[in-house]
């Protein structure tokens, strides 16, 4: 990190060893971890979520080197870990539960600090996910210019039996990406984002070059289940689908229909050929997050047997405007 370069130290009211933030020894990187993926009422991760998120850092290549701490003496009590993601945005993971009354300065002066980090390297976009109960967290992140983007629905259904053939394609011209239909999907994912109620604050924040680019590191990248529907030409909709490493799920990445063709059912016969895009890979069901204010979105998906698994709050901040000064 290139503001918070140095240790700060802070003694706390009570007297004692001093508050410090700085990066992580190698020794302290399952305890820190143990805090980061632990609850909002203070419970610490389990050894298998750790292990899983283990697995999920090497698999990204997540830079363990970039985790920071707060700390009293050999105490763990917060701790920061910056990942950049393609598209120009970052994630920042980070505990639930707040720190300690007196080290909140000290907390939020990490996350400033690695937005600063990661500012200086053209990201452009900073994000947090908080458990719904996650309040007093939110109201750190909140001082260092997080806004509130929306609540995330997780949703998971399982396959369904018999799932093998896709939907009969009605007068529909079915594209999959490539080169030639690059241009293609940029237009319509584009136009998909027209009076979308899937996140609308993130409307015109981010290039389609970086949302493309996004979209093709989640999961893995399988240009053959990017699919476009054309009508005489005129795009439909998106289907974005890509398998889930290491599962036997895969995740719908993005599913958008271009405002002329909502309400005809388009979706329905896109949520079939998905489970059955599922089916022929072996995989035994589907996952997504969707915008709790989505509700045709989630209409369509509890229509497919999908089911709430949990949500999170998505807080944004935009490292192009305002002060990335450690405060």
């Amino acid at each position: 990190m290139r503001v918070l370069s140095n240790i700060f130290g802070l003694t706390d009211a009570g007297g004692g060893e001093p508050l410090q933030s700085r990066v992580a020894g190698e020794s302290e990187h399952i305890e820190a971890l143990r805090l980061i993926l632990g609850s909002d009422s203070g419970a610490a991760a389990s050894d298998n979520q750790v292990v899983d998120f283990l697995n999920f850092c090497h698999a990204r290549d997540v830079d363990l080197g970039r985790l920071w701490i707060v700390c009293r003496g050999k105490r763990l009590l917060w701790a920061v870990l910056p990942l950049k993601c393609p598209g120009k945005t970052m994630l920042l993971f980070c505990p639930q539960s707040p720190p300690p009354m007196e080290a909140r300065d000290l907390a939020a002066a990490m996350i400033q600090d690695a937005c600063a980090h990661d500012a200086a390297d053209n990201v452009h976009l900073a994000q947090i996910l908080l458990d719904p109960g996650a309040e007093q967290t939110g109201q750190i992140i909140a001082r260092c210019g997080f806004e509130r983007l929306a609540e995330l629905i997780y949703l998971h259904g399982s396959v369904p039996a018999g799932c093998k053939t896709q939907p009969a394609l009605p007068a529909w011209n079915l594209l999959h990406y490539q080169p030639q239909t690059h241009q293609q999907f940029v237009d319509a994912i584009s136009a998909s984002y027209q009076q979308s109620l899937d996140c609308p604050a993130l409307s015109g924040r981010r290039d389609m070059a970086d949302v493309i680019e996004g979209h093709q590191a989640a999961g893995q990248y399988d240009p053959q289940l990017w699919t476009l529907l054309l009508e005489d030409q005129k795009p439909l909709g998106v289907l974005i689908l890509a398998r889930i490493a290491r599962s036997a799920l895969m995740e719908l990445v993005y599913l958008g229909l271009c405002p002329e063709a909502r309400g005809r059912g388009i979706g329905d016969w896109m949520m079939n050929y998905a489970f059955c895009a599922a089916a022929a890979r072996q995989c035994q069901g589907l996952s997504l997050a969707v915008d709790a204010i989505n509700k045709p979105a989630l209409n369509l998906y509890f229509r497919h047997g999908m089911r709430r698994l949990c949500s999170k709050i998505a807080w944004m901040r935009d490292l192009r405007t305002g002060d990335l000064a450690t405060p």
